[in-house]
């Protein structure tokens, strides 16, 4: 990647890797415990898509599995939430 002819390289896997991170770092900036849940559920699911269409050609299981266990950790939490909230 770093001795390459094009002056600059970038693939829609890393744009869904930096996403992200950047969302991970929006969610800790959130007070409201149902939107930093989304804005998590949403950072998670960018970082499936990097992990499984990795730019070096390989899926990495590993953080793809982690990554899907919060998914619906925090997915179960958020539609809990919502059945409380509109229940009471």
């Amino acid at each position: 990647r770093w001795i390459s002819p094009r002056p600059f390289s970038f693939t829609i896997s890393e744009c869904f890797g930096h996403a992200s991170f950047i969302l991970v770092a929006i969610s800790y900036a959130t007070d409201d415990f149902l939107l930093l849940r989304i804005i998590a559920v949403a950072g998670s699911t960018s970082m499936l898509f990097f992990t499984y269409f990795h730019p070096h050609g390989r899926i990495l299981w590993l953080p793809f599995k982690w990554n899907l266990l919060f998914i619906l950790i925090n997915t179960y939490r958020i539609v809990k939430s919502l059945y409380y909230h509109y229940i009471g």
